[in-house]
């Protein structure tokens, strides 16, 4: 007995070798899973985005993500990002309780006086408007079922949607994103819901909303029936609780360019019409401007385009500030505190925090709209727009960068830059074109030609 016992201790390691080696333990297998995370992270960029959409590299990764690889999926998803969480209460955290909150407040002891924070942020510094953001399914994931906070507003349900067979086309990677392997948590009651939320906001003296990832309720609809029904039932919802809380129409719909989406604004008039803004992305700068100019070429017949918020400090934020002065829409940044161009931003706005905003929204000129103005290394976009009585004319060099369709991502493919020429004149401006009743009179034909269509302004877009 005592010999084993003797054996056994001399055997065994001794605590502070038991500690180093649990160290290296720990740092081994950190190093595998770190490993193992690039490998797969290697694995999806070299082989599963730039595969086409109907390989069998899309569908086997497809397939795998709804097996094997969906917990790790919704784990990543659940530390990296905000799209797989829920609403569990329509009022402020406790981040936005009182003026001297912090992210380390207790949320559930912490007595909330959001109007207080609202009105401070008002009236220290000469604010007008404070518009709070919030989903068409309320938040990212939608609303959480059971919650106890939410059971006199609306109960919800967890659905799980299918990307139609052309979105899938598009966008491959909407078959393993968040809503479809988390679900979304569909209000029963959107009308209730968003009342709700309303006057909550309105009671705390904010002015209005900007209502985002509105395109991900025609996803949802796959599960209920169809995306149409989805987003006409809570579009029309959304517009009556806006209407009944915000007078002055005070909303911008985002992510809303599905047809579907935006067919059924009957109210609201101001849509984003880009992607969002990157500004640690520099290949997005041009594309974004170019996307805002040709959407709002269709859009901008149905809503007043809002071609999104930048950064005046910026290295791209004086071209991004002369794409907002002509672009008809408002005008805001979203720089950090402290980080300001003010030079840039007094270009843009008058001392009163006015505007001048054209009255139309800014549209390519006739001789840009078939021309490739980021990647054919010779057209330069012009944007047109109008005043009472003169028309304005933007010029733009967007060349050598674009979204790369194989790459999934902004893409800069000319580093060069080049020096780019060409010709203005006021027929660019279409409201100084004459209507094609007009020039078919004067050239004695009682035909319309289609030659020169006119534009001409409308009280509409006057802000």
């Amino acid at each position: 007995g005592a010999a084993v016992k003797r054996a056994i201790q001399k055997a065994s390691p001794s605590p502070r070798r038991q500690f180093i080696l649990i160290r290296w333990a720990q740092k081994a297998a950190g190093a595998l899973v770190g490993v193992a995370t690039a490998a797969f992270l290697m694995f999806y960029q070299w082989v599963v985005e730039p595969a086409p959409p109907h390989s069998l590299r899309v569908k086997a990764f497809a397939a795998l993500t709804q097996g094997v690889l969906r917990g790790a999926m919704l784990t990543f998803f659940a530390s990296a990002s905000d799209f797989t969480r829920r609403l569990t209460s329509v009022e402020a955290n406790a981040k936005f309780a009182r003026l001297d909150a912090g992210p380390e407040e207790d949320w559930e002891a912490t007595p909330a006086d959001f109007r207080a924070v609202v009105t401070h942020i008002k009236e220290k510094f000469g604010i007008r408007y404070v518009y709070c953001w919030h989903g068409l399914p309320a938040y990212w994931g939608g609303v959480m079922p059971g919650t106890p906070s939410m059971a006199g507003v609306t109960g919800s349900s967890l659905v799980y949607p299918k990307p139609t067979a052309s979105i899938a086309e598009v966008e491959p990677s909407l078959m393993w994103s968040p809503a479809v392997l988390a679900g979304v948590g569909v209000a029963d009651n959107p009308g209730a819901l968003y009342s709700a939320m309303h006057a909550y906001l309105a009671a705390a003296a904010v002015d209005g909303v900007k209502v985002d990832c509105q395109a991900g309720v025609g996803l949802v609809g796959s599960a209920l029936g169809g995306g149409p029904a989805a987003a006409r039932q809570f579009q029309a919802a959304l517009e009556d609780s806006i209407a009944a809380h915000f007078p002055g129409n005070h909303a911008i719909n985002c992510m809303c360019h599905s047809s579907e989406n935006f067919y059924r604004f009957s109210r609201t008039a101001v849509a984003r019409v880009s992607d969002d803004y990157y500004p640690r992305d520099p290949a997005s700068s041009t594309p974004h401007i170019g996307a805002c100019a040709f959407n709002s070429l269709y859009m901008g017949a149905l809503v007043q385009p809002d071609w999104d918020m930048f950064q005046s400090a910026h290295p791209a934020g004086v071209l991004h500030g002369m794409a907002r002065a002509v672009s008809g829409g408002a005008v805001y940044v979203s720089d950090k505190p402290g980080q300001h161009d003010f030079d840039l931003l007094r270009r843009l706005v008058l001392p009163d925090g006015a505007v001048l905003r054209a009255l139309l929204p800014g549209r390519p000129t006739r001789d840009c709209l078939f021309a490739d103005v980021l990647r054919d290394r010779q057209t330069l976009l012009k944007v047109w727009n109008a005043n009472p009585v003169v028309g304005l004319v933007g010029v733009f060099n967007l060349q050598g960068a674009s979204w790369d369709r194989n790459r999934r991502k902004f893409h800069v493919h000319d580093k060069r830059g080049q020096t780019l020429t060409t010709n203005i004149s006021p027929a660019d401006v279409e409201s100084f074109r004459p209507s094609a009743a007009a020039a078919a009179a004067a050239a004695g034909d009682d035909g319309v030609s289609g030659g020169d269509s006119g534009a001409s302004g409308s009280s509409r877009w006057a802000g």
